[in-house]
């Protein structure tokens, strides 16, 4: 075999471990983060005062019933999306690190890395994140007769207009792309810094997971919150698309509301604070998942890697 042939072989053993590894981290974090996530989009649906907020200031029971409601379309879209993003992420990387496209700053190089990786995840995700966040705001008193799932009752508002289920990508990109740059520029610094010069170390899969998923908590930590205004208008533009008509005429789609207009009513509405709904679960939720994700990433790529090379010795 020449060495073209086994460079071939070790990067497609490689890209393989990588998309073995997001799928293992995408379900973990799903597992354990989407209950927090399923909160958060009703804290910032319109609904949140009349149907999760009693008058004397306490939680509904609604709020917390049905956590899990929208877990399916998360799951099947997250895995391929997961595992698009670090192939592209890596890729790109290693583009830059090897210097073919130019002398580039490492914190700039990571930021469009991620950048590239999350225009690429947020294609496939987003269809899956409408029919999840209508599904998590479905109360079992608006299931029909015969509907048994939520998520079946929403898939099935979208089937006559398909094109609906890419609603708010453009504000998901919005928040997505300039924080997962943002991310993972900080990541990989972080990392870079906590990370020791010892070979021991650089093999040792419960080390490296803990620089990594502190990381990787820090890094979105800081992100999340700067992005919680763009989550709010892209939350409510996903369950607007929902409550609309099976048929909407032509003019209802022309008066559409925009991201600005969404935004303007907002503070209009519920001023400043309502732009900011969900903060500190929004920054909990990021801290917790990213840290879980990236640490799970990068600990299964070192298992899968290092079992790769046992077995050729």
């Amino acid at each position: 075999m020449s060495s073209r042939q086994v460079h071939r072989v070790y990067t497609i053993q490689k890209n393989a471990n990588q998309q073995q590894a997001a799928a293992v981290a995408t379900v973990a974090v799903d597992v354990m983060v989407h209950p927090m996530d399923t909160i958060i989009t009703r804290v910032q649906s319109p609904a949140y005062k009349t149907q999760y907020r009693q008058r004397n200031g306490l939680f509904h029971r609604n709020l917390f019933l049905g956590l899990y409601q929208g877990f399916g379309p998360t799951l099947l879209a997250g895995i391929p999306a997961s595992a698009a993003f670090f192939s592209v992420y890596e890729a790109s990387k290693a583009l830059f690190d090897r210097g073919h496209l130019g002398s580039i700053p490492l914190p700039i190089a990571h930021a469009m890395s991620g950048a590239a990786a999350d225009l690429t995840a947020c294609a496939i995700i987003n269809p899956a994140e409408v029919l999840k966040q209508n599904a998590q705001v479905s109360t079992t008193e608006r299931l029909l007769p015969g509907q048994r799932s939520h998520v079946l009752k929403t898939l099935r508002q979208f089937t006559r207009h398909p094109t609906r289920l890419w609603t708010g990508y453009t504000m998901l990109v919005a928040s997505s792309l300039p924080g997962t740059s943002l991310t993972f520029s900080l990541y990989e610094w972080l990392k870079q810094k906590m990370a020791r010069d010892d070979e021991e170390l650089a093999r040792s899969i419960p080390y490296q997971m803990k620089v990594s998923a502190v990381s990787a908590a820090v890094a979105a930590g800081c992100a999340s919150c700067i992005f919680v205004p763009v989550d709010v208008v892209k939350t409510r533009m996903r369950l607007a698309a929902g409550d609309e008509p099976a048929a909407p005429t032509c003019e209802a789609r022309a008066t559409r509301p925009g991201p600005m207009a969404v935004a303007r009513d907002v503070l209009r509405v519920e001023g400043v604070r309502g732009l900011f709904r969900g903060l500190t679960l929004t920054f909990v939720a990021g801290v917790f998942g990213a840290g879980l994700y990236l640490g799970c990433y990068e600990g299964c790529k070192l298992y899968l890697g290092q079992e790769e090379d046992d077995m050729a010795v």
